[in-house]
């Protein structure tokens, strides 16, 4: 198998989770709050919900999406795009989907626990890395030459 799941992961998504996942529900109500206080990740939600702007769907409608991340806006427009479907469908959300620099909480959680979900990846990605260099170097002594 590819990918072995040990106690250390377990440990380190528990420490993980318990140091950061605070930081998906802190400071959300407000756009111009985030960008204020936290300047990457307001900076971030704004660029991703500025791509509902006419023209919809363009990286270049915001300076900070413009150079980087295109692969975070496409994820996050998609998680947008599909809370704002099922929003308009169940009648509780009443703006229109595009043409709107929109900053409902609902929103900036969700585009902040994909950031979350990043992160978490990345760390694990990098413990996978860790280990197997880890065993490289224990069985590099067992190989002659």
């Amino acid at each position: 198998m590819w990918f072995k799941f040990c106690p250390y992961m377990l440990l380190l998504i528990i420490i993980f989770s318990v140091g950061f996942s605070s930081t998906i529900f802190i400071n959300h109500e407000s756009l111009f709050t985030m960008m204020l206080l936290e300047a990457d990740p307001g900076n971030l939600i704004w660029g991703v919900m500025k791509l509902f702007d006419e023209p919809v769907y363009s990286q270049y409608n915001y300076w900070f999406s413009s150079g980087y991340g295109w692969f975070f806006n496409d994820i996050n427009f998609l998680v947008v795009l599909i809370l704002k479907v099922v929003g308009k469908l169940l009648g509780v959300y009443e703006p229109p989907i595009f043409g709107l620099t929109d900053e409902a909480p609902i929103f900036n959680i969700a585009i902040k626990s994909v950031n979350f979900i990043f992160a978490l990846i990345s760390l694990l990605l990098f413990f996978k890395v860790a280990d197997r260099f880890n065993t490289f170097a224990k069985n590099r002594g067992n190989i002659t030459i």
